[in-house]
């Protein structure tokens, strides 16, 4: 039982650290795991669990998410609405509004850190390499969302999860470095 259309899934728009993500329909993307095929059910547990702790804390920052992943599959797949917009950098962070947002953001990190959760992702794959937070997109309105709601733990999805775990002080370190110079 598929629970997409497949014949709605259009171009490629993005490659991320784990994920693939296509138009799909007119105004959604279809995001497909490469992972959750060799980790399988843990990989699929994690992302559920990380994006229920993300909507708890950040609320209407997290863009809608539905799970499509076929029940009996290994396969981890995702729908959201298409957000149009750009990566959030600097100099988005110079507008007020914007800015406010970020702000709200960063003290709902130290709140969940306060909670003992692991610290989300924000950086992203694209933001390792290039000055933005590149899971947070700027709409055309000005709404920061948060377009990956994965939490940085691995020990929870072993073998695997070790590599995460290693690299997770570098990514912090990345994120914690540009939030600081976007809102110095």
């Amino acid at each position: 039982m598929t629970l997409y259309d497949v014949s709605k899934i259009g171009c490629k728009i993005a490659d991320g650290g784990d994920r693939k993500v296509y138009r799909y329909d007119t105004d959604s993307v279809i995001k497909f795991s490469s992972l959750s095929l060799l980790v399988g059910k843990k990989l699929q547990e994690k992302y559920r669990y990380d994006f229920s702790i993300c909507k708890k804390y950040f609320g209407d920052f997290i863009v809608d998410t539905i799970d499509v992943s076929t029940p009996t599959k290994k396969e981890y797949i995702e729908i959201q609405p298409f957000i149009p917009g750009e990566m959030l950098r600097k100099k988005h962070a110079q507008n007020e509004y914007v800015r406010s947002q970020l702000e709200e953001i960063v003290q709902i990190t130290k709140q969940m850190e306060k909670d003992h959760h692991p610290l989300p992702d924000l950086v992203g794959n694209v933001g390792m390499i290039s000055p933005c937070l590149s899971n947070l997109i700027i709409d055309p309105s000005g709404n920061v969302r948060i377009i990956d709601a994965i939490l940085l733990e691995g020990k929870s999805v072993k073998p695997l999860g070790y590599i995460i775990e290693i690299f997770t002080p570098l990514i912090l370190a990345r994120q914690n470095y540009l939030l600081r110079k976007f809102l110095k």
